[in-house]
């Protein structure tokens, strides 16, 4: 999800910094994203180096790890992100990144889902 949306933004002509802990993964989209960088989001003094609070928007995107969007998601806020949003997977990961004051919840998965009943059966999305 998280490579995807940072493709779509730019495409779209969004300065895009990719933030991840896995090196290869951080080397192998260097070109097609304005800049990468290798830290660990869920530690505060690795992820203070990313400037943040530069960013206009800062999306946090872990998928598989909850604890980690979670923390990562918190030190972006405390870090003094303008505007954050983060990907939750339930509706208890709804309710604690709506806790800690994100400005929006990304739910990819369900928010495809709809669209894909509607696509698939004519259904209204809602």
């Amino acid at each position: 999800f998280g490579l995807s949306l940072a493709r779509s933004l730019t495409e779209k002509g969004v300065r895009v910094v990719g933030v991840d802990h896995r090196q290869p993964l951080v080397d192998r989209h260097h070109a097609e994203l304005d800049n990468t960088i290798m830290a660990d989001a869920t530690d505060p003094r690795a992820l203070k180096e990313c400037a943040l609070d530069d960013q206009d928007v800062v999306i946090v995107a872990i998928g598989a790890n909850v604890e980690a969007n979670l923390l990562a998601t918190q030190n972006a806020k405390t870090l003094g992100a303008k505007r954050l949003f983060s990907k939750s997977q339930s509706d208890t990961q709804t309710s604690i990144l709506n806790a800690i004051g994100v400005d929006a919840v990304l739910t990819p998965e369900v928010d495809e889902g709809r669209r894909m009943a509607e696509a698939m059966f004519g259904l209204d999305a809602a």
